[in-house]
Order: C-alpha cells, then structure tokens, then sequence
C-alpha cells in the first residue's frame, strides 16, 4: 500500500521509468501481419515501423495489381494490429491494466 502522496509520487516515477524502458524494447520487437494465407507477409515493430515486406512469387500477377495491393494493405494492417496489441498487453502489466483506460499512456 502506498503511503501519503509522496509515496504516490514515487510509485508514479517509477512506472514511468518501467513505461520508457518497455518502449524502447518494443521498437526493436517485431510481429508478423499476414494475407493471402502467408502469401505476403509484413514484418514490423511494436513501434509501429514497417521492417520488410516478403511476397510469394507465385501470387504475382502484373494483370491483376488490384489484388496484390489488398494483400499487401491487409498484412500491413495485421503487423500494425498485432504491434498495437503487444504493447497494450505489455502496458497492462506494468500499469495494471490501465494503459487502455487513460488516453495518451502509452
């Protein structure tokens, strides 16, 4: 139990020393986001920064360009959705369960 606010203040220091060291190991955490049942694939960070992108040949069709930027868009949108996902999950144990109830924590 914390005592007095000064207590508080120190419990809040040292959350928000937890918080920053989380995010920059996140930046260097990758996820994979996938479309096309792996036929493209995107790897990004839990800072939300795109690394690579890896396309199966065998999905290349110069016809049908349409089809190849939905799977790109749709495995971008995966990587960002689970990076997003990492680090709420990785927030909610050094904030106990908080970051997703305080706009702007993480």
């Amino acid at each position: 139990m914390v005592k007095g606010f000064g207590g508080l203040m120190r419990q809040a220091q040292l959350m928000k020393k937890k918080m920053s060291k989380l995010n920059e190991e996140l930046e260097n955490q990758l996820v994979e986001g996938n479309a096309g049942h792996g036929q493209v694939k995107v790897k990004a960070t839990c800072g939300i920064k795109i690394k690579s992108v890896e396309i199966d040949p065998n999905v290349v069709n110069l016809e049908d360009i349409e089809t190849m930027e939905d799977l790109i868009t749709i495995a971008t949108n995966d990587a960002i959705d689970k990076a997003q996902k990492v680090k709420e999950n990785e927030m909610d144990k050094i904030t106990g369960g908080l970051s997703g109830k305080l706009p702007g924590l993480i």
